[in-house]
C-alpha cells in the first residue's frame, strides 16, 4: 500500500513555503492545522542541488509536529510522489488569502 503524501503551501512573514509531509490534519488547538512527517528528497551526493530545500531541511530538522494558523494555508494537495521543497519570495500585492470563516467550538471542549 502506498503511503499518502501531501504538498502543503503556506505563507510565512515574507515567503511562501512548499513542504511535503505524510500527515496533515486539523489540530485540537482551535484555528490551527498540523503537519507531521515532513519529508525531503534524498540526494546521492554532497552537492547542494536546491539551496531553498536545504534551508527548509535545516529549519525543520527537529520538528515533529508543525502547527500552522489556518489562515496561512494557501493550498493542500495529495500527491503520488515526494517533490522538492522550496521557498518562494512573496509578492504581497499578488498573493492574498481568501476569506476565512471561523465557527465557535462547543462550550464543553476542554
Amino acid at each position: 500500500m502506498q503511503t499518502k503524501i501531501y504538498r502543503i503551501k503556506f505563507k510565512t512573514e515574507d515567503s511562501v513555503y512548499e513542504l511535503f509531509a505524510h500527515n496533515f490534519y486539523q489540530a485540537d488547538l482551535f484555528g490551527f492545522v498540523v503537519i507531521e512527517g515532513i519529508t525531503f528528497t534524498e540526494f546521492q551526493s554532497d552537492i547542494i542541488a536546491n539551496p531553498s530545500e536545504e534551508k527548509l531541511r535545516e529549519e525543520f530538522k527537529f520538528t515533529e509536529k508543525l502547527f500552522l494558523p489556518l489562515h496561512s494555508i494557501l493550498r493542500v494537495e495529495q500527491v503520488s510522489n515526494n517533490g522538492l521543497a522550496r521557498i518562494v519570495p512573496m509578492d504581497s500585492k499578488k498573493l492574498q488569502s481568501g476569506p476565512v470563516v471561523y465557527s465557535q467550538p462547543p462550550n464543553n471542549v476542554k
